[in-house]
């Protein structure tokens, strides 16, 4: 099977929620073509998928040395960092991956929608560590970057529910769903806001 062809069935295992053939399909791809970006890519969100950082990050590391000025890589690295707890790694990632990102065009590439992604992914960093401000500022940096992906309105809906505005979040996820693509992620950031904006029934001390 081509390599790409393999790596969709990684990603459509994960989008069905099927976690054993998602990781069952994702090894078949890394025995067939090891070296190949597409495989290493859906390899690496298995991994994260799977609650295994350690092992994403070093796929990210494999797919980096394959291809060092693609930013999706450093993004990808990124992700990995994330999810192990290491921020500021990950920002560093990140902040490379924005500088790659204005030149980076392969193959008639989007550019718009790859610095969209990395601004995402850097909202997502500065969540995590608390910055809301800075969040907030990546996060509409990046819708305003490319409005055809979901993922910069979820980080922003998410930043802003963090800061108390219910209604701005709502529209936020209301557009990444009317996007479409990667619909369980919306109905899953939508669940999260949901239940951040559900007042505390329990007594305030006075």
């Amino acid at each position: 099977p081509e390599p790409r062809h393999l790596a969709l069935a990684v990603l459509a295992a994960l989008e069905c929620g099927d976690a054993g053939a998602a990781h069952e399909r994702s090894a078949r791809g890394l025995v067939l073509h090891p070296d190949d970006p597409d495989v290493l890519e859906a390899a690496l969100r298995e991994r994260l998928a799977a609650g295994d950082p350690a092992g994403a990050l070093g796929l990210a590391e494999r797919r980096l040395v394959l291809r060092p000025q693609d930013p999706k890589s450093l993004r990808l690295r990124a992700r990995a960092r994330l999810a192990a707890g290491d921020q500021a790694a990950a920002q560093a990632d990140l902040d490379s991956a924005l500088a790659k990102a204005e030149a980076w065009s392969p193959f008639g590439g989007d550019v718009g929608r790859e610095r969209a992604q990395a601004l995402a992914d850097l909202g997502e960093c500065h969540l995590r560590r608390d910055r809301l401000q800075e969040a907030t500022l990546a996060a509409r940096r990046a819708v305003a970057a490319c409005r055809t992906i979901p993922g910069p309105h979820r980080v922003l809906a998410r930043t802003l529910c963090r800061q108390g505005d219910g209604e701005s979040a709502r529209k936020e996820l209301a557009e990444a769903l009317q996007i479409g693509t990667d619909p369980i992620d919306s109905v899953l950031a939508s669940a999260e806001v949901e239940a951040q904006l559900i007042p505390d029934p329990r007594p305030q001390a006075q």
